[in-house]
């Protein structure tokens, strides 16, 4: 059987590359749902970047149409006991999603790098 990949995700903050990766399946995530998310390139500030406007979407979501933010997480693929966790036990449950959101955009990243340098060394 494959172990497959458990990532420690801070150690993978300020890898360029997996951050540019992130931002862009971010991006490309939520523009699915007519959402803009923008990222300036700087690795540095990619994680309050992501989170100011991930937060921002998130919190119109919750107040206008929850229905387009649960397709959204569906989408990312996040459990539904994870959302619920945030929107019961936290105090900013948009700030919450938003680091679940950015977490897991990042796991989908890195399992795919995982994958690909699985197939090159065969």
């Amino acid at each position: 059987m494959t172990d497959y990949p458990r990532y420690d995700l801070e150690k993978y903050k300020d890898n360029t590359e997996i951050v540019h990766l992130t931002a862009k399946q971010i991006s490309k995530d939520f523009s699915m749902f007519g959402m803009d998310v923008t990222f300036s390139g700087n690795v540095a500030l990619a994680y309050s970047e992501l989170m100011t406007q991930l937060s921002a979407h998130i919190h119109q979501l919750l107040q206008s149409d929850q229905e387009i933010l649960f397709a959204l997480i569906y989408q990312i693929d996040i459990s539904q006991e994870s959302v619920q966790e945030c929107l019961q036990l936290h105090d900013n449950p948009s700030r919450s999603l938003a680091n679940l959101i950015i977490r897991r955009e990042m796991m989908k990243v890195l399992t795919v790098q995982y994958f690909k340098n699985l197939k090159n060394k065969m």
